[in-house]
């Protein structure tokens, strides 16, 4: 059974609120593809507006929808029961993670049932159920997230980690955040200011886009109101970022495909402090230099002096050690042509 306390449901009691029933319909199936029809009921024309309101239905019957951690909860109550408490709900149904924001979208949605007075043969199973149509944010919403988010990135985003952090958006996010998407890839090109200082890739990346979600699922919709209201499909794409998708396998997916793409341009200064005159340089493919420590790579330099080198570590320092053409492989210490 729900666990939610009784303040709360009291709260969720005084809201009832009444309206027209023209603009959504639920439609209801008893398989979870939404192909077997088995009924419908209009939802209040605010419903979209109204969540964690107790909705009167136009049979005077009570609905209300309750947004916890991970999923969303949906309750019946009779003519006389404002959505007080749980237990005397008629039905209780509810959409796990995704789910929720599938639903929202007016997507197929999976719900299963917790209880159904009349109909108990059906409490613990998953059917399916469409709401036509489909929650519209405000024309306000997608500015006044990229304006909400502008904090977030610039102190959670670091510039050495916003590529892959697009690239998760672009390949696995884009059905989840719909048109959000262009506010917080807009800001990932713009905010940053912070660079890596030695934090992998992938972790910054996934640190950034969890502090993405999370503003979606907690600020925004308190940020973003009337006008500006993304109408829970904010709360909706930041819960499924945070439970639906892997971001740290995916942001260690984005982020070893930039490394293994790019490339790492090593800089010779004669001074100590990296200033000065640039005496040489050679480039390196990432995947050789940030995965060759002790292995023997063949340059790309054209001084046949420098055409094979290794990096070693010994007595706490980073030695790297070049062997001409001539050998043919990196040789020893004892031939070497360059030692750094």
């Amino acid at each position: 059974m729900v666990s939610m306390s009784r303040t709360i449901m009291a709260v969720l009691g005084a809201l009832v609120h009444q309206g027209a029933f023209a603009q959504h319909d639920a439609v209801g199936y008893e398989d979870t593809q939404c192909q077997k029809k088995v009924g419908g009921n209009p939802l209040p024309s605010s419903f979209c507006s109204d969540i964690g309101k107790c909705l009167q239905r136009a049979s005077g019957l009570h609905v209300g929808y309750y947004e916890t951690e991970t999923d969303l909860w949906l309750g019946n109550w009779g003519a006389d029961d404002n959505c007080k408490r749980w237990e005397t709900a008629t039905s209780i149904r509810k959409f796990e993670k995704d789910e929720a924001r599938k639903y929202y979208a007016g997507e197929c949605a999976i719900q299963r049932s917790h209880k159904c007075e009349g109909c108990e043969h059906m409490v613990g199973k998953a059917s399916s159920v469409r709401i036509t149509p489909g929650c519209q944010q405000a024309g306000g919403c997608v500015s006044c997230v990229s304006q909400g988010l502008k904090s977030t990135v610039k102190t959670k985003c670091k510039t050495g980690a916003t590529k892959a952090a697009k690239k998760v958006i672009k390949d696995n996010l884009g059905n989840i955040i719909g048109t959000l998407a262009s506010a917080v890839s807009g800001d990932l090109d713009s905010q940053p200011v912070l660079d890596l200082e030695g934090e992998a890739m992938e972790d910054a990346c996934a640190t950034c886009l969890k502090a993405i979600a999370t503003w979606l699922k907690s600020e925004s919709p308190k940020t973003c109101s009337g006008s500006q209201s993304c109408n829970h499909l904010d709360w909706a794409a930041g819960n499924s970022m945070l439970w639906v998708v892997d971001l740290d396998e995916q942001c260690s997916a984005a982020s070893q495909r930039f490394l293994s793409s790019g490339k790492t341009l090593s800089l010779w200064y004669d001074k100590a402090t990296c200033s000065g005159t640039k005496s040489s340089n050679m480039v390196f493919p990432s995947g050789q230099f940030c995965g060759g420590l002790g292995r023997c790579w063949t340059t790309q330099e054209t001084d046949p002096n420098l055409r094979y080198m290794k990096w070693f570590a010994h007595e706490n320092k980073l030695y790297t050690v070049f062997w001409s053409a001539s050998l043919g492989i990196c040789g020893t210490l004892d031939n070497y042509q360059f030692l750094d």
